[in-house]
């Protein structure tokens, strides 16, 4: 550890920096000569009992987000980066939800409004992408809320969706990867899916099989036989 400095000024901002870390030279190092002191003594009460034990009022007044209702933590620093002014705010751990990518930058009140509540879920963020994209139409599709499994926070696109148990990223069914209702149409149940509405009719597929045994004609036995979409059956 570093010496402790002599001089008044110096050890206040020494204190400083063991609160803040090593940061906190760097900030003190371009302060005004005017910029206000953390008195020693009050900074080493501060390493007892807190931020809020000069800080209460600031704390109990802030409303965006509000301090108090959202029962955020008392250290100041952990947030509050700066010694010179409150605005500049970094959140290093944000528990619950991982502020990466996009939603590194995004500012507290984007999810959790005025009132400091956040949504449960990223739909209550994303509705809008959500209900205006269309292909595939998520809202007419009821595709599920979690954009997680479909979609990364350095942006909506690419897609990181794979389509892992029938290929359509290629081959006979490529046309069909831009439009889900083809083969899903019961809409939020991506489990149900029919190849022989209008694409394998009967009528057309019947007389192909007349020599396979115990042959059934449905979307089930369908895919039972051909999960590679080949003709030809088979893994």
């Amino acid at each position: 550890m570093l010496p402790v400095p002599s001089t008044r000024r110096s050890l206040g901002r020494w204190l400083l920096g063991l609160v803040l870390g090593a940061g906190a030279c760097s900030a003190w190092s371009t302060a005004p000569s005017d910029a206000p002191d953390h008195d020693p003594a009050v900074l080493a009460t501060l390493l007892r009992e807190g931020c809020v034990r000069c800080h209460r009022p600031n704390y109990d007044a802030t409303t965006l987000p509000p301090h108090t209702v959202n029962r955020f933590g008392e250290r100041c620093v952990d947030c509050h980066r700066s010694v010179l002014r409150w605005g500049e705010v970094r959140i290093d751990v944000h528990p619950g939800f991982a502020l990466t990518g996009r939603h590194a930058d995004s500012r507290c009140t984007a999810c959790h409004g005025t009132n400091g509540v956040a949504g449960t879920s990223c739909y209550d963020c994303h509705a809008a992408e959500y209900q205006a994209t269309t292909a595939p139409p998520h809202g007419a599709l009821l595709l599920p809320h979690d954009c997680t499994p479909c979609h990364v926070a350095t942006g909506w696109r690419p897609s990181t969706f794979v389509h892992d148990r029938f290929p359509i990223n290629g081959g006979a069914h490529a046309a069909f990867a831009a439009s889900c209702m083809s083969c899903h149409r019961t809409p939020g149940n991506f489990g149900v899916f029919t190849c022989t509405a209008e694409c394998h009719l009967a009528q057309n597929i019947n007389p192909l099989h007349t020599e396979v045994p115990n042959y059934v004609f449905g979307d089930a036995p369908c895919y039972s036989c051909h999960p590679n979409g080949r003709a030809g059956g088979g893994n």
